[in-house]
This record gives C-alpha cells, structure tokens and sequence, in this order.
C-alpha cells in the first residue's frame, strides 16, 4: 500500500480493477487488522455518497473476497453486510516498515548509528509514493497521516546519517526538504547541525537567520528551544555538538509509539493511554496541548503518571488540534463534533462505562458528553470547569464578552509589539519558569496555528451548555480554585447547584491548569471521589 496499490500471488501480480475497488482495499488495508463499518467504508469512498453506495460496497467486497482468496486464502477478507476486516498478518508492506523503523530505532538507541542508517534506508525504499485512497475528508486525513509518518521516517534516517559521520552527503536533501516544508523547523535543526558538521559554520548560522525570518515573517513566532540551543553551540563553540554520544538531534517523536487512530465524522482521532489496567478515566485536558506533549512537562507528566497508577487514562487530541485531522475549516468546529469525538474513543477502546476528568476549557466536552450520552458516564469530576464562560443578561458570572475578545486578541498578538502574556495570568507559580515557557511555547505550535487557536477559544469561550446540566445524572465533583485571575469561581458553584448529584471543593490556588500548584489536592479528592464506585 506503500505506493500505487500492487496485490501480487504465488504466480505474480494480481489485478485488482476498479478505482474504487483499489482503494477500499487500500482502507481495509491500513485499517487491518481492525475492522471497517460499511458506513465508515462509504463515508471514506464517497464525499457525497450515491443511493447505490452501500450495495457497491457490499459489491466491491465480494469480489474483492474472491480476488484474495487466490492471494492469501478464503479467510483474507472476512466480514458480512454491516462491516469487513481484511487479514493478512505478515503480508504487508506496513508491517515489513514497522519492523525495519522498530530495529532502526532500537540501533540508534544502542549507539549504533551505522546500522541505523542502513535500516532506516531500507524502509524508506518500501515507500513507492502516494497510496491509492479516495480524495473525500476521510482520504485526506489518512493520506496527511502517513505523510507526516513518512516524513518521520526521513528524519530518523537523516539523523542517523549525520550521527554516523555522513553529515555532508545529508546537507543536499536537507536543502530539498526545508524549501517543501519551509516551516518545519526539525528538518532546519538538521540542516543546520549537517551544515556545521560538514565543515561550514557560516553557512549553519545563515541557514538559523534564514529560519528565523521565515517564522517571524509567516506565523509570528521565534524558533523554539531545540533550535535556539542549537545556534547558542555553534556560537560558542560548544564541542558537545561534535560528540553524536552526547547531542541528539531530531529524534522521532517521544512516546509516538502508543498514539492510535480512530475515525469519527470523517476525520481521524488521535489519542493514547497510560497505565495498563484499572478503570478507565477519559482525560479531557484544557485549552489547545496536543497529546505528544503530555510528557513532555515533568509536572504534567507527574500527575498523568500519578492518575495512571490505578486506573488506565485515555487522552484524545479532538479534530482540528494536535495530532487529529484538521481537514475540516476552523470556524465551524463545534462542542458536539468535540463529543463525538470522544465517543468515538471509547468505542475504539472498548470501553462503555467511563470516569470523565475534565478541566478548563476541557470541562465543556466532559460536561456535554456526561449530559448527552448519560449511559457512558460513570463519573464526572470537573476542575475550574464553566457551561458558559462570558457574562451575559442572564448570566452574570465570568468576563464581559467585548473586554474578553480584546485580551483574547492582545494575547494571541503575532507583531512585534507587545501583548498580554497569557501565561502570567493562567499559571502565574510557574511564568518565570523558563523550560515550562518554552514547553508551553512549543505545545501550543504544535496544537494549532495562532488563528486557529484564537478561533477555537472563542469557539469554547462563547458555547452555552447551560441547559444540559439538569440531564447529567452521574455522580459529580466540581473542584474550584479560587484565586485563578482568569477563572470566575461563580462558574464552578452555578455548575454544583444544577447538576442534581453534584459536590463542589474549593481551594485557594491561583494556577487554572489541573497540573499546576497545588496538584497534590486535586488528586487527592478525586481519588477520594473515585475510591467509593471503584470499590462497588
């Protein structure tokens, strides 16, 4: 599926005619050995689905069965008129990638960057080019996964090559890939480093300027940490920067390994676990970190690992942030597409009954699936969580709407002039902490573009779920912090008195992020909280 989709038997290839036969087989294929709903089938095939679509499906998948049984034997397709699952465990080129990234990765991580290299290069060559799937928002979404996956793998290699002393032989394709990916500033971080390696310094700290100009110029941000140190080496000379034991450059995501994909409305969810067994607890974290960055915070990473240890937490990047799709437009994103979202990783996860955890802007989707989809709701237990945010004529808790759109505006400010610092405001223990700073920098680039995520906070800013909080029946705990600047304590206690079975904690903190300040509290009551329903 690597390419062009080739099927080939004991006596050759084998056609597999028709375009869209091609790519449902190409669906079930990187989906395997999981299985496809007909509705999931038809909705990645077809934008606008024709009347006949189901039955061509079902058409499509008997042929289909009879074509592979020739391949791989009369069990390679299995499945009825609701859905189908395609298996054929070792016979993938996807798995034979797997397992050539699984050894580069293991050589690189054992110092051996000569194999690495080698390894890396023969996965590489498994990909022929672009995979034959359908051009409607389900294709897409696939199709931009494997080619971030794929630009992975070539950053591993690249890295490798430089480790092992062939820096100038990666400068040329370095060049190549900065002017296809202008803005990538992993790829610039290896050209620098190939440049500065191969004997041409001065080149390395243009090649950093040139970086520099094109963020300022087209997102408005400076270069984060890992380039900024990267420049600070060269200047002073560092000698760590010729020692390949010493420096890492680049390396493939941290924890990539355990994100998984699920699909919901079109788009691909992703999200990740932590802890192996107990009760589940969705985790619905607030505002805009993608789940690659959840471990990259020591607090953070503190107080997912304390949840995890009797219970297994389940994050979700929703669509439109981080790691998911973002294939559809910004500006119509809305809370329900977010609770289907969340839905549809349960139903990934086999999980049925579940404990929510939601703070911030996170509670509004804890909040709205609790209140929607009642029988999936064990518990709830919210942090700094609001059903509406800004004051109206009915509601007189929170900040005026026009006062909060200019903060808002001021805060997310892509000039050179100078704006509000959000972070003053929601974490002020933790401002002057300049390694949380260049976290939090670097999460949020990673989560959205600055106008989208100014588009998605006045999105969850502006939603009312008011009305939904008499529905939620599930036991509650709202946990508020009341000295947070940006956090109108009145929202936590209107939340208390109209959810039926709710009970509302308060403390003295002035940190709005869950993992920030007094953390200890916090999982201490909701493991208070939790203790009674996990013990019946």
């Amino acid at each position: 599926m690597l390419g062009p989709l080739e099927l080939t038997g004991p006596a050759g290839p084998v056609p597999v005619p028709g375009a869209k036969a091609r790519q449902m087989l190409t669906l079930l294929a990187f989906a395997s050995p999981e299985r496809l709903t007909i509705d999931q089938l038809v909705e990645a095939l077809w934008a606008d689905p024709p009347p006949s679509a189901v039955k061509t499906v079902q058409s499509h998948a008997s042929r289909l069965r009879r074509t592979l049984a020739g391949v791989s034997g009369p069990d390679a397709l299995s499945g009825d008129g609701a859905g189908y699952r395609l298996d054929l465990d070792d016979q993938l080129d996807t798995v034979d990638l797997a397992r050539l990234i699984r050894s580069g990765d293991a050589a690189r991580e054992g110092g051996d960057a000569e194999l690495a290299v080698e390894l890396y290069h023969e996965a590489r060559r498994l990909w022929r080019g672009e995979p034959e799937l359908p051009d409607t928002p389900t294709g897409e979404g696939l199709r931009r996964r494997l080619r971030d996956e794929r630009l992975e793998l070539v950053i591993a290699h690249l890295s490798a090559s430089i480790d092992a002393g062939r820096a100038t032989a990666a400068v040329a394709e370095l060049g190549e890939l900065v002017l296809i990916d202008p803005l990538n500033e992993r790829l610039w971080e290896l050209r620098i480093l190939a440049l500065y390696r191969s004997g041409r310094p001065t080149e390395a700290l243009r090649a950093y300027q040139d970086i520099v100009t094109l963020l300022a110029d087209e997102i408005g941000v400076v270069p984060g940490p890992a380039l900024r140190s990267l420049e600070a080496r060269i200047l002073t000379h560092d000698p760590a920067i010729d020692d390949t034991t010493s420096l890492t450059i680049a390396p493939r995501r941290r924890h990539s390994g355990d994100i998984a994909y699920t699909q919901s409305g079109g788009a691909h969810i992703a999200y990740r676990s932590f802890g192996d067994s107990g009760p589940p607890l969705l985790l619905a974290n607030p505002g805009l970190l993608s789940i690659d960055a959840l471990l990259d915070e020591s607090r953070l990473a503190a107080a997912i690992e304390r949840l995890a240890r009797t219970r297994r937490v389940v994050a979700f990047d929703p669509r439109g942030i981080g790691l998911s799709d973002r294939t559809q437009p910004v500006d119509t994103i809305t809370i329900d597409d977010w609770v289907l979202d969340a839905c549809a990783v349960l139903d990934a996860g086999g999980v049925g009954s579940v404990d929510v955890f939601g703070s911030a802007h996170g509670g509004l989707v804890a909040l709205a699936v609790a209140a929607r989809h009642p029988d999936r709701i064990r518990s709830l237990a919210l942090l700094n969580p609001f059903a509406r945010y800004v004051r109206g004529d009915d509601y007189p808790h929170g900040p005026d709407p026009d006062l909060f759109a200019s903060i808002q505006t001021s805060s997310q400010r892509v000039d050179s002039g100078p704006g509000i610092d959000a972070l003053t405001m929601i974490s002020p223990s933790v401002a002057t902490d300049h390694d949380y700073r260049d976290w939090w920098d670097t999460a949020g680039r990673r989560a959205a573009s600055p106008a989208a995520a100014l588009t998605l906070i006045r999105m969850m800013s502006h939603a009312d779920i008011r009305a939904a909080l008499p529905a939620i029946v599930a036991p509650t705990l709202v946990i508020v912090r009341t000295a947070v600047a940006v956090y109108d304590a009145d929202h936590g206690r209107y939340i208390a008195r109209h959810i039926p079975n709710a009970t509302i904690v308060e403390h003295h903190d002035a940190n709005d992020p869950w993992f920030v300040g007094d953390t200890d509290s916090v999982i201490r009551a909701i493991d208070g909280f939790l203790a009674p329903l996990d013990r019946h």
